[in-house]
C-alpha cells in the first residue's frame, strides 16, 4: 500500500514499506526497509516460542544482507516445523527479491493461519500482503487484502491511510504532495509545461503569468472522495499524523477545497518541519493564491527537509519555473 517526506509513525510491524503511491510516485509501493530494526515488532513476532525468537530475528536481518539465501533460511526452517515465524520470513524474503506475487500468496496463507489461534495479528499481516500485491500490479487483490483487515481494525489509521492512498491510484504511484513513504522508489517529477499567452506561437513563454506548479495527475473524483472518507477516519483516529494530513491536502487541493487543503498543510509542516511532501504541497497552494514568494520559500524547505526525495525534485522543478525575482 505509500515508500513514506515522512512516513509511518506507528510501530506497527509493516516492515515492508507499504503501498503505494498513489497519485503520482507516491510513497506507496515500497520494498522492505531494514528487517532487523523491526524483527521483533513484527507480527508474526507475537505468534514465535521463545526458542524460535533468535532464528526469526536472524532470517529477518539475513534479508537485508542476502534475500536469496534467507529465503533458503526460511525455507528450510520451515521444513524443520519452523511455523508461523519461518512462513512470514520467507514471505518477506521473496517480497524483497521482487516475487511479490508469491510473496502475498504466502502472506495471506499465514494470515489464515492465524485466523483462529492469533487472529489480532491477522490485519498487520494482510496489510503487507496488500503492499505485495500493489507492487505485482494487482490492486483489486491488495484492496480486498486491505478491505479484510479493517474489518476487523475499522479504525486502525494505517490501514485507512493505505486505502486511500490505494484508491486514489491503483497503479502505485503517488501525486505531487502526497507523503513519501519509507523505503519507496521515487521518479523524478517532470516540470509542468509553460504557460502560453492566448494567440502567441507554441513554445513561447508568456513573460506576465507565472508557470503552473508540477501538481500531480487528475483523479477520478469518485475515487478522491473514497480516499477522503479514509483519511478523515483516519485522521479522527490520529489526528497528529503528518503523513495523512498531506495527503488529505492534496486530495482537498484537487476537489477544490483549497481553504481546506492549506489548513491540512499548515498543521502537517508545523507537526514535521522534516516532512518534505507537506512542504511541497502547501507551496502549491501558496502559489495557487498567488503568493509566489511564499511558494519558493515552501519549495526550498522541501528541498533543504530531504534533499533526496521525489518531494525535493518536484519542488526544484517548481522554482525553476517561478519569476527569477522569487526563485
Amino acid at each position: 500500500m505509500p515508500e513514506c517526506g515522512t512516513r509511518r509513525q506507528g510501530t506497527r510491524a509493516f516492515a515492508v514499506a507499504m503501498l503505494l503511491g498513489a497519485l503520482g510516485a507516491h510513497p506507496a509501493a515500497a520494498a522492505i526497509k531494514d528487517p532487523a530494526a523491526v524483527a521483533i515488532k513484527d507480527p508474526a513476532a507475537a505468534a514465535i516460542k521463545d526458542k524460535d525468537v533468535e532464528s526469526y530475528g536472524a532470517c529477518l536481518r539475513q534479508i537485508g544482507e542476502d534475500a536469496q539465501k534467507a529465503l533458503r533460511t526460511g525455507e528450510a526452517w520451515r521444513g524443520q516445523g519452523g511455523g508461523a515465524p519461518a512462513l512470514h520470513c520467507v514471505a518477506l524474503a521473496l517480497a524483497a527479491l521482487g516475487q511479490h506475487t508469491e510473496a502475498a500468496v504466502k502472506l495471506e496463507s499465514l494470515a489464515d493461519n492465524l485466523a483462529n489461534e492469533r487472529s489480532e495479528l491477522v490485519p498487520d499481516v494482510l496489510a503487507q500482503a496488500a503492499q505485495s500485491w500493489a507492487r505485482a500490479s494487482r490492486p483489486e487483490r491488495a484492496m480486498k487484502a486491505l478491505d479484510r483487515a479493517l474489518l476487523q481494525k475499522p479504525n486502525d489509521a494505517d490501514l485507512l491511510l493505505d486505502r486511500a492512498v490505494l484508491r486514489i491510484d491503483p497503479a502505485g504511484r503517488e501525486p505531487a504532495g502526497a507523503p513519501a513513504k519509507q523505503g519507496a522508489a521515487k521518479s523524478a517529477a517532470k516540470p509542468a509545461p509553460a504557460k502560453t499567452t492566448p494567440g502567441a506561437p507554441a513554445g513561447a513563454k508568456d513573460k506576465t503569468a507565472p508557470a503552473q506548479p508540477t501538481t500531480g495527475p487528475s483523479i477520478d473524483p469518485t475515487r478522491l472522495a473514497a480516499a477522503l472518507d479514509d483519511l478523515d477516519r483516519a485522521l479522527a483516529a490520529s489526528p497528529t499524523r503528518d503523513d495523512a494530513l498531506t495527503l488529505r491536502a492534496t486530495i482537498r487541493r484537487k476537489l477544490a477545497r483549497q481553504a481546506e487543503a492549506r489548513a491540512d498543510a499548515d498543521k502537517a509542516v508545523a507537526l514535521n518541519p522534516r516532512n518534505a511532501d507537506a512542504w511541497l504541497e502547501r507551496g502549491i497552494l501558496r502559489h495557487l493564491e498567488g503568493d509566489e514568494e511564499g511558494a519558493g520559500q515552501d519549495w526550498r524547505q522541501a528541498l533543504a527537509a530531504d534533499p533526496d526525495s521525489a518531494a525535493a525534485r518536484s519542488a526544484a522543478a517548481n522554482l525553476a519555473q517561478l519569476r527569477p525575482t522569487q526563485q
